[in-house]
């Protein structure tokens, strides 16, 4: 998958579609290649599963940085969210649980799971979120009414100096996860460049093996 054109497009690699098995969709950083993310994405563990690479336009998912209003970055964003709502409402056609579907995404990746998540209230499987946030010039982190993420395992990760998504979009965005009821695990490097560094991949592994352990104990 050398290039997407000006369309959406998604490659499924591994196990065949069927009921009972995990499903991982995979979101690209800006430019990055859908191949090359999942080489790294891969390490994080996740066996007899379907990995979709999902491709945006141009290897874009959206034209301006994250933080500035919602507007700015129209109708780029709306299109990436209604495309990852696709994917995930024919996984759920085809008999895929929601609670066997992860997401995995890296900087715009990253920053479009998490508006996803913060838009439609899946509760899925889990996320990795490296290095990105939820959109806007400014988040509201109070308390929601609704717990409509209740349980939903979450990981995400920055760093103090990145310079595309700031520490405090990071902190901000897992609090608001927590706020709608995700088990949120959050780290925030004091010096990392703008990647996926292979600690966050250990440290996402150990932790959501923690978690699904926990859960398939609860069954």
């Amino acid at each position: 998958m050398d290039a997407c054109d000006n369309k959406y497009i998604s490659k499924y690699i591994g196990e065949k579609l069927s009921p009972g098995k995990k499903v991982v969709i995979l979101l690209h950083g800006r430019r990055q290649s859908p191949d090359d993310f999942f080489d790294i994405a891969k390490q994080i563990g996740i066996l007899e599963a379907t990995w979709i690479l999902a491709c945006a336009p141009g290897k874009t998912w959206y034209p301006h940085s994250f933080l500035r209003a919602i507007e700015k970055n129209q109708p780029h964003l709306d299109d990436a969210l209604n495309y990852i709502e696709s994917i995930v409402e024919n996984l759920i056609e085809s008999g895929i649980r929601e609670e066997n579907v992860f997401l995995v995404g890296f900087s715009q990746g990253a920053c479009v799971a998490s508006q996803y998540l913060f838009k439609f209230r899946r509760r899925l499987g889990g996320a990795f979120i490296f290095t990105g946030g939820i959109f806007g010039p400014e988040i509201n982190v109070k308390k929601e009414d609704d717990s409509s993420l209740l349980g939903m395992p979450i990981f995400i990760s920055g760093s103090m100096t990145d310079s595309w998504v700031p520490a405090s979009r990071i902190i901000d965005t897992a609090n608001c996860f927590e706020n709608l009821g995700a088990k949120v695990k959050e780290i925030v490097f004091e010096e990392r460049k703008h990647l996926v560094s292979s600690e966050e991949i250990e440290e996402s592994k150990r932790w959501f093996e923690k978690i699904l352990n926990s859960m398939h104990e609860k069954e």
